[in-house]
């Protein structure tokens, strides 16, 4: 048996080296506001982005309180 198909009966997941992410037009501490899902039409501030799963967390103001969610980055538009 080859090697690929030994990993695929055990469940191991082979690593992938030429992995690329999508760029995100996203940095820390810029102001953003959510244009889809839940939270839209809400303002709030970049804190992080994780390129690797194409997300971006960003702090909104939820009842008056600073809230951090992680939001996909293409349900933002940067101002």
């Amino acid at each position: 048996m080859r090697d690929d198909e030994i990993n695929k009966i055990l469940g191991v997941e082979e690593e992938k080296e030429d992995e690329t992410f999508e760029e995100i037009p996203f940095h820390i501490d810029q102001v953003v506001e959510v244009t889809q899902g839940p939270f839209t039409d809400f303002s709030g501030t970049v804190q992080e982005v994780y390129p690797d799963k194409g997300k971006v967390r960003v702090e909104v103001s939820l009842f008056g309180r600073p809230t951090s969610v992680e939001l996909d980055y293409t349900d933002l538009k940067g101002y």
